[in-house]
């Protein structure tokens, strides 16, 4: 909670910006991170009335023509515990490469993963960093990923 309020003015310029009648989110990740799409993309799609989608990164990135919409305004939600797999690293890449409008929202628990670094590299982009005690290092990833579904969700 304390990290979205001290973001608050940051996230809602962000938004303000971004969010238009025609965006399309895309909330994505892997394994665990991709639970968190899975579980909010439908209320958030009702509350936004917006088009929400849920798609893992692993999908996205085996079969970027599937998914990639040149011209719709798109914002990229990616989730990441460590913010350093291959696959969420290169979605990253191919939206920023092949996506006119563009922008790209990290909600991540490590601040010195590779999408951290690249979400601050652009002021198009916004990084949200989770509490550094949520970077969980077992098999089973509860604080991260409660942590990013209530900063969604926020």
């Amino acid at each position: 909670y304390n990290i979205v309020k001290e973001n608050e003015e940051a996230i809602k310029s962000f938004l303000d910006r971004k969010l238009k009648s025609n965006t399309r989110i895309i909330l994505t990740g892997a394994g665990t991170s991709d639970y968190v799409g899975d579980t909010i993309y439908l209320h958030l799609a009702k509350k936004l009335n917006l088009r929400v989608e849920a798609i893992a990164t692993t999908d996205l990135v085996s079969n970027p023509a599937e998914f990639i919409e040149e011209d719709t305004p798109t914002i990229l939600v990616s989730y990441a515990r460590s913010g350093n797999s291959p696959e969420s690293v290169g979605d990253y890449d191919i939206f920023g490469e092949n996506v006119k409008d563009i922008s790209q929202l990290v909600i991540t628990c490590n601040k010195d993963g590779e999408l951290a670094k690249k979400a601050a590299k652009s002021d198009n982009n916004l990084c949200l960093l989770m509490p550094e005690l949520s970077n969980d290092k077992s098999f089973a990833m509860t604080s991260s990923f409660s942590c990013m579904l209530l900063a969604s969700l926020l």
